[in-house]
């Protein structure tokens, strides 16, 4: 009976009604956090879902961040013609709305940078990257490569925490331009991880030689890494650091 209450006096035009709304956090880039909301509405006998998005920028300098709203969850089915943007200031945010059962694929590029299409020399595979200058060779180790990591910086006074298995770096964490180019070496980072095991702060201790390749060493770990959290003398789990986590890029 509330359903037909609902459109009387509205032109027969449902009322929607809130029914749940849910909010999720999560790392999308090495300067990205994307905090999703998805709210339920009932229209009439119909429960409809819409989903929001509010990308934010976490670095200190400003980015350009591209985005494509496609039905695939394979990015590579984002041409660059699809692709929106919009600059992002330090801490400024975004707000997307999606459709249900889309998905939004985002690039972050830094300042100078741009959206090009390149095919790896390695597997062939097309992808969507932001690039710099031209490259036409790999391009030698530079010792000073310029990241030094993201989020809180590690205590290294605090409890030791413990890596747990089957943490490992897979070929679609690659950095295509880095896969491209055929570049490859080992990034050390430290890393912060709260009382639930996960990561919340990286920092380069010994760098690959390949800013891209530091960066994306930071940007797994902070979204997939799991530790086993040091404990308190009472037993509990407690804010703790990783001294050294070694990340081996390496093509085969």
């Amino acid at each position: 009976m509330w359903s037909v209450l609902a459109m009387i006096g509205a032109g027969l035009t449902p009322v929607e009604l809130p029914v749940a709304m849910v909010q999720q956090e999560e790392r999308t880039g090495s300067c990205t956090v994307r905090v999703q909301r998805s709210e339920k509405f009932r229209r009439g006998s119909h429960i409809i879902t819409r989903y929001y998005f509010r990308y934010r920028n976490t670095c200190s300098t400003p980015i350009r961040l591209h985005y494509c709203n496609s039905m695939s969850s394979d990015q590579s089915q984002c041409a660059i013609g699809m692709y929106g943007w919009v600059d992002l200031g330090a801490g400024a945010g975004f707000d997307i709305r999606g459709p249900e059962r889309s998905f939004i694929h985002v690039l972050e590029c830094q300042s100078g940078e741009k959206l090009v299409e390149s095919r790896s020399r390695v597997t062939g595979r097309v992808a969507i990257l932001c690039e710099g200058a031209a490259i036409t060779a790999a391009p030698e180790a530079d010792p000073g490569a310029a990241f030094s990591g993201v989020g809180e910086a590690p205590n290294l006074s605090a409890p030791l925490a413990i890596k747990r298995p089957g943490m490992v770096l897979t070929e679609d964490d690659y950095p295509p331009r880095m896969l491209r180019i055929g570049a490859e070496g080992k990034t050390v980072v430290t890393l912060a991880i709260n009382p639930m095991g996960r990561v919340t702060g990286c920092r380069v201790k010994r760098s690959s030689g390949f800013a891209d390749l530091d960066r994306a060493t930071c940007s797994v770990l902070m979204r997939r890494g799991r530790f086993n959290p040091g404990i308190d003398g009472a037993g509990n789990p407690v804010a703790s650091v990783y001294p050294e986590y070694e990340a081996a890029w390496a093509l085969h």
